[in-house]
């Protein structure tokens, strides 16, 4: 008896597995941790950049790897650098690292962030998560007004943006939605007067702008529309519009403006106002080549602008002016790259001839100007592209002794007191590189840098200019090692992704197993990573491009095996910046069996358009057409951002310019001479940038501009005729649930709405106005489950929840308010399967998790708390094979790694609640055998009673 019920209890209970082997069936389980081999050092660090101290908080842009690149603050401490607020829910950056437009008005930041909803906005923030918030959604939709050119005036932040109606404008800010307004529109229409240079001056704020497209004219602004007037207009038959303020740039220097300028007959030079039209003149004409700008600025503090002219001669070298005639002359013949006032010396760096960039010192005569210390002597370099920062009476820098590699020094000006800090990745290489060397900021007398110690990566680091207080603040990206699983893919039942371990960045496959999830081949033997992209299944085989060592772009197929994965193409056309291949959802298409491609190539001033096609074979991989090729002058750089190739009724349909047009709707069957044009909506250089195709019923949807220059929706058949607009809405998101296309929109009545369309003009309706008044619902993330739109929404009260249509008005409601109140769940990443919707929310309980909604609210629930507790799980890439769900994600043991939930239908069935993670898998597998050993020895013992 007792041995039937010891083999009962080994067939009932887990198998045994090796402690790294997959979950328990029915939870997350991580399917392989790729990347445990790797050391480190290899990972970037968070990365820290775009700093701004406002009171006793520094202010900075990093990226944890879990959150993506994210506003911080830190007080100097590792328990007080914390993140301030996830701006874009998820992986995704919410905040740009480089030229982040940030500003510091009356102490509380003002920033430029994208939630992933609205696009680059107005943001505001106190420190606290509650306290950062979008100040106004100057252009609904997920384009955004992309604010720019931040400055304070009188307590009030003036900038610049566009909110899609007035084109580029200035606009003025209290910090309030109602309080945020357009100045003036100085230049009607879409293009807007593009102000540039905004500088405060006694109450005002002076800045350049075009009131047409020939001119670059100097505006003065009180943040009233009639306080708004020209100073003074500057025209150039030879550089009109653009170019004038392109070349500029305007400082107030004592309560004088000093700009540079061209009046279409000195050339570009040095001019100067007191902020009205008389009293603006020419002030020097500094050089005498009318063609070049050649005059720059390079410091503007205590009362004084330094800056160089670049003319041979003696005009040449550095100039200095407090605004004056008497105050403005040349101090010195030479041309330095960055310049600092400390203690009324100059300090700057220069290439003296003997040496490489060093450091110098001037008093402002060229008797007085001498080199401080030859840090790297001999003719090479100490200093690359930074700057010179003063805090606390010492001069910091940047800079390599040919030993130590760029570490962080400090001078207080004399040979002997310019000394290396603290070298802190000891070796040639350095602590520092391009990335950081603008990141020198002071914070109550103490210096903050960004460095890598070799094992953490670019960090946040403090120095009070001594060795042992120059430390780490904290490791903001602790990271175990990641190998980062991207551009999931399935085929035949497996999926394709990129990873990285010891061999790189390469292409890998998986069946769930941990034994079966391998790298297929090694693209790139040695430390290069091949990094594979634009992963494509055709007819059972997987299409991928890659850049190899000699910067050629290779087109590849593969099987799933190494044999079988093989070139077919290693002279696609492509540059690394600006080829097709980095961007891929919408430049490749299958149709017939055969792979359609787009490739973009920009070499040096030329510029290429080629459509190819490839049935899997090296012969059968041949360009169809070339559309452009020709230099990259005019509105050919502003082609378009993407062919998007959508395939109706057995035709190709993309986006493309040629010679003499810019981007318009093209169609091709897969030969040359039936590859061609179908209309030119907007003629011109720019044209109509067709974007977003999308097939519904055999008919062909778009978006482009129209003779307006506003963005429209469009349908075609594939004839010219047959190309029409419908309506006059503004939309986004075009998305197809069964035969009806769905897309956000919004009109002259409202913001941007739910919409919907049959393909005539009356039948292009509002759904419903689910957020009466201008700002709109704005809904977004569209996704098509059976005959029912699911999308984000925010009705004004309960934030930005889960919301699902059937095309009626009734029948367009929210499926469940997750988190109570007006901040909302902000679900991401709605993904369809097995009948159910899965993506990721907040509920202010489980922090940001897996759902799962079968389109009712009591059905709509956790789907797995990964993390317990109010802490978040980070997850992307949600890809589903069946009843299995593949995805990314992140943890403190393993890093970025993928998992995948064996069976959704099982987890939904148990119920999320109490499921939790079950994170280690031999965990489960070891209580069954602690239980099976626990039993098996009592009635082992009792046999031998």
């Amino acid at each position: 008896m007792r041995f039937f019920v010891l083999a009962a209890l080994v067939l009932v209970l887990p198998s045994p597995v090796r402690a790294t082997s997959p979950l328990p069936p029915s939870g997350p389980t991580l399917v392989k941790d790729i990347s445990q081999t790797l050391p480190r050092g290899l990972f970037p660090g968070s990365v820290p950049g775009s700093a701004v101290a406002v009171g006793d908080t520094l202010f900075f842009v990093a990226n944890d790897n879990v959150h993506g690149s994210e506003l911080w603050r830190s007080d100097g401490t590792a328990a007080g650098t914390t993140l301030v607020k996830d701006v874009r829910p998820g992986h995704q950056s919410g905040l740009s690292f480089l030229g982040m437009p940030r500003l510091n008005v009356g102490g509380t930041l003002y920033f430029v962030a994208n939630d992933g909803v609205h696009g680059e906005e107005l943001w505001k923030s106190d420190g606290t998560a509650a306290g950062t918030r979008l100040v106004k959604d100057l252009h609904p939709g997920p384009v955004g007004s992309s604010p720019a050119s931040m400055v304070e005036v009188n307590g009030a932040l003036f900038f610049v943006a566009d909110d899609g109606v007035h084109g580029s404008e200035l606009w003025r800010s209290d910090g309030t939605a109602a309080g945020t307004t357009l100045v003036k529109e100085l230049r009607p229409g879409l293009a807007g007067s593009s102000p540039v240079y905004l500088v405060p001056m006694g109450g005002a704020v002076f800045f350049f702008a075009q009131e047409d497209a020939d001119s670059g004219s100097l505006w003065r602004s009180d943040g009233t529309a009639a306080g708004t007037t020209l100073v003074k207009e500057f025209r150039s038959e030879e550089e009109p519009g653009l170019a004038l303020l392109n070349r500029g740039w305007l400082e107030n220097v004592n309560g004088t403006l000093l700009f540079l300028a061209d009046d279409g007959v000195h050339g570009m030079q040095l001019w100067k106002s007191d902020g009205t039209s008389e009293g603006t003149t020419l002030f020097r004409e500094l050089h005498t080549d009318p063609g070049l700008p050649r005059i720059s600025p390079l410091a503007n503090e205590g009362g004084v602008l330094y800056f160089t002219a670049m003319e041979v001669g003696p005009t040449g070298g550095l100039w200095r002016s407090d605004g004056t005639e008497a105050g403005t002359f040349r101090l010195l013949p030479y041309r330095p790259w960055s310049l600092v006032s400390m203690n009324g010396t100059l300090f700057f760096t220069f290439s003296g001839g003997d040496t490489g960039v060093e450091l110098w010192r001037s008093d402002g005569t060229e008797a007085g100007t001498a080199l401080v210390r030859d840090v790297r002597p001999g003719p090479d370099s100490a200093f690359s592209l930074g700057r010179l920062r003063v805090v606390g009476g010492a001069l910091y820098f940047f800079a390599d002794d040919g030993e130590h590699g760029y570490e962080l020094w400090r001078s207080d000006g004399t040979e002997a007191g310019t000394v290396l800090v603290r070298d802190v990745l000891p070796g040639p290489e350095g602590s520092a590189s391009s990335v950081n060397f603008s990141l020198l900021m002071e914070l109550n007398g103490t210096l903050f840098f960004a460095a890598n110690d070799g094992t953490r990566g670019l960090e946040l680091w403090k120095s009070d200019g001594t060795e042992a207080g120059t430390v780490l603040v904290k490791d903001i990206l602790a990271d175990p090692g990641s190998a980062s699983p991207s551009v999931l893919t399935m085929m035949n039942g497996q999926l394709y992704f990129t990873a990285e371990d010891e061999a790189g960045v390469e292409l890998w496959r998986s069946d769930g197993t941990w034994d079966g999830t391998v790298r297929i081949r090694d693209l790139l033997p040695g430390l290069r990573s091949s990094a594979p992209v634009a992963l494509t299944a055709v007819n059972g085989s997987l299409f991928f491009s890659f850049q190899d060592v000699e910067g050629q772009h290779e087109l590849w197929r593969s099987d799933g095996s190494e044999a079988g994965t093989v070139r077919l193409r290693a002279d696609l056309p492509g540059s690394y910046y600006s080829s097709v291949f980095f961007n891929p959802s919408d430049r490749r298409v299958e149709l017939n069996g055969t792979l359609y491609l787009v490739t973009q190539y920009q070499e040096g001033s030329e510029l290429g358009i080629e459509l190819w096609k490839s049935d899997g074979s090296e012969v059968g991989t041949t360009r169809i057409k070339r559309l452009l090729q020709g230099p990259s002058t005019g509105g050919m750089t502003l082609f378009y951002t993407a062919p998007w190739l959508t395939a109706v009724n057995g035709t190709l349909f993309f986006a493309a310019p040629d010679a003499g047009f810019g981007s318009e709707l093209w169609k091709s069957d897969g030969t040359e001479a039936g590859t061609g044009r179908v209309k030119d909506l907007f003629p011109g250089p720019e044209g109509s940038m067709p974007s977003e195709l999308t097939e519904v019923d055999g008919t062909l949807f778009f978006i482009a501009k129209d003779e307006s220059g506003h963005e429209r929706l469009w349908k075609s058949d594939g004839t010219e005729a047959g190309t029409v607009r419908l309506g006059d809405v503004r939309p986004f998101s075009l998305t197809r649930v069964n035969g009806t296309l769905f897309f956000a929109a919004s009109d002259a009545e409202g913001g941007y709405e739910l919409w919907k369309s049959d393909g005539s003009e009356e039948g292009t309706v509002r759904v419903r106005d689910i957020h009466p008044g201008p700002e709109g619902s704005v809904p977004s993330g569209l996704a098509a489950l059976g005959g029912t739109l699911y999308f984000i929404a925010d009705d004004g009260t309960a934030g930005h929840e889960l919301w699902k249509s059937d095309g009626t008005e009734a029948g367009t409601v929210r499926v469940k308010d997750i988190f109570p109140g007006s901040e909302g769940s902000i679900p991401t990443g709605l993904t369809a399967m097995d009948g159910r919707l899965v993506f990721t929310a907040d509920d202010g309980v489980h922090g940001r998790e897996l759902w799962s909604s079968d389109g009712t609210g009591p059905g709509t629930r956790v789907l797995t708390d990964m993390t317990p507790g109010t802490a978040s799980t980070a997850v992307r890439s949600l890809t589903p094979n069946g009843h299995q769900l593949f995805f990314s994600a992140w943890s403190e043991q393993h890093g970025w790694e993928l998992w995948h939930i064996p069976d959704v239908r099982r987890l939904v069935g148990e119920g999320a609640e109490g499921t939790g993670c079950g994170c280690s898998a031999a965990s489960g597998a070891g209580m069954g055998w602690g239980l099976l050993l626990l039993l098996a020895g009592s009635l082992l013992r009792g046999r031998r009673r």
